[in-house]
């Protein structure tokens, strides 16, 4: 038994329980426990600071500035890392609980940050005057022009996988 590597970490001290084997001691896992008292408190304190900052940010919403495209390549870098984090998150939580519904809402999330990133390259103006790859203005997100008869494919694709 000595030989077994699992063995010689245990002697060391070094020895980790996998995924399966953690939900196999305590059967307790993030996705099946009930919000309890405290979190409840939590999220309800964090979405009072959001609806804070929100209703601050509104104080902002007649200010004049100059034009920019940056605001979108920001909103779209912030999205996709989010996307990503959740992803992560749930794709964790599916490898210890093997549920469908989870590894389904974690596609979506990877769908939706993969859909981003090639809206945020293909976006006029922000890496380079045409887009990345030479796009047109029908294949990223562009402001439109009066008298423009070509829509953008990419949000309208991302639109009709998720309806």
């Amino acid at each position: 038994m000595g030989d077994c590597w699992r063995d010689d970490r245990q002697k060391e001290g070094f020895w980790e329980a996998s995924l399966s084997e953690a939900v196999d001691q305590s059967g307790v896992v993030l996705a099946n426990l009930p919000a309890g008292p405290a979190e409840r408190r939590i999220a309800l304190s964090i979405s009072l600071v959001l609806l804070a900052i929100g209703v601050a940010a509104v104080t902002f919403g007649t200010a004049h500035h100059q034009a920019s495209n940056t605001p979108p390549a920001v909103e779209f870098s912030l999205a996709i890392l989010a996307d990503l984090i959740t992803w992560f998150l749930l794709i964790s939580q599916f490898r210890i609980v093997r549920s469908r519904p989870l590894l389904v809402l974690a596609s979506g999330y990877l769908f939706i940050s993969l859909m981003d990133i090639a809206q945020l390259i293909t976006m006029w103006g922000q890496f380079s005057p045409t887009g990345l790859l030479n796009a047109g203005r029908q294949t990223g997100l562009a402001r439109r022009r009066p008298g423009d008869a070509t829509s953008p494919w990419i949000p309208n694709a991302q639109r009709q996988v998720l309806q």
